[in-house]
C-alpha cells in the first residue's frame, strides 16, 4: 500500500476539480457561481448572507462572490433582490442531481467508518493548508 502524502491529495482534488468543471461547464457556470447559486436558491437573500456561505479561505474570496452574484443575474438565474428566479431554481436542481450521481459513484462501497476517518483527515487538511509555508 501506498503512504498517504499530500500528492495523494492533490492528484485526488485535481480528479475532483475536472469532474466538478466538466459537470458545471455544461451549466455554463463557474466554481464560484455555482456556489452563490445554491446559496441564494438555499434561502440566503443578502450579499453578505451569500458570502458567509461561499467564502472559503484559499479557495473562493468575497469579490469572486460578489462577481458571481452579477453573472447569475445577469443570466436571470436570480433577481436584484437577491432571489432564485424559476429558471434558477432549475439549474440548482439539476446540479444538485448531477452532484448526487456523481458522489454515489464516486463513494459507492465505500466503508462508512473509512468515509468519516476521510473527512476528518480532509477537514484538518483544508484547514491547515491556510497556514503559509516559506520556500
Amino acid at each position: 500500500m501506498t503512504a498517504f502524502n499530500a500528492r495523494t491529495v492533490v492528484i485526488a482534488a485535481a480528479a475532483l476539480t475536472a469532474r466538478r468543471d466538466t459537470i458545471l461547464g455544461q451549466a455554463g457556470l463557474s466554481f464560484a457561481e455555482s456556489l452563490a447559486l445554491r446559496a441564494v436558491a438555499a434561502g440566503s437573500a443578502t450579499p453578505e448572507e451569500v458570502a458567509a456561505a461561499v467564502v472559503t479561505p484559499n479557495v473562493i474570496d468575497e469579490a469572486q462572490v460578489s462577481a458571481a452574484l452579477e453573472k447569475l443575474a445577469a443570466a436571470g438565474l436570480i433577481d436584484r433582490s437577491i432571489s432564485a428566479t424559476t429558471k434558477g431554481e432549475a439549474l440548482n436542481a439539476q446540479l444538485n442531481a448531477a452532484n448526487a450521481r456523481s458522489s454515489a459513484l464516486l463513494l459507492d462501497g465505500i466503508d462508512e467508518r473509512d468515509l468519516a476517518v476521510v473527512t476528518r483527515v480532509l477537514e484538518l487538511i483544508t484547514e491547515r493548508s491556510a497556514t503559509p509555508v516559506a520556500l
